[in-house]
């Protein structure tokens, strides 16, 4: 059982060629799909997910309406 010999460790570089056909797989839904997600890990211990995202559009409405009526009073 003598004598082994070291393991040659090595890396090799690996160069990414442009895409021919396929484009990319991270769409709209894939972000919106992240950030319900990390709203989920943020929240959901304390209030349900659905909620949270429908104050949060909620809110995002009510600035609109007031950044709109600001502008046009």
């Amino acid at each position: 059982m003598g004598g082994f010999r070291p393991v040659k460790v090595e890396e090799v570089p690996y160069r990414f060629r442009a895409r021919l056909m396929a484009k990319a797989k991270l769409d709209v839904n894939a972000e919106l799909e992240n950030l319900f997600l990390v709203v989920e890990k943020v929240v959901g211990r304390y209030i349900p997910t659905r909620f949270a995202v429908f104050v949060l559009v909620g809110c995002l409405g009510l600035v609109v309406h007031l950044a709109v009526l600001g502008l046009l009073y």
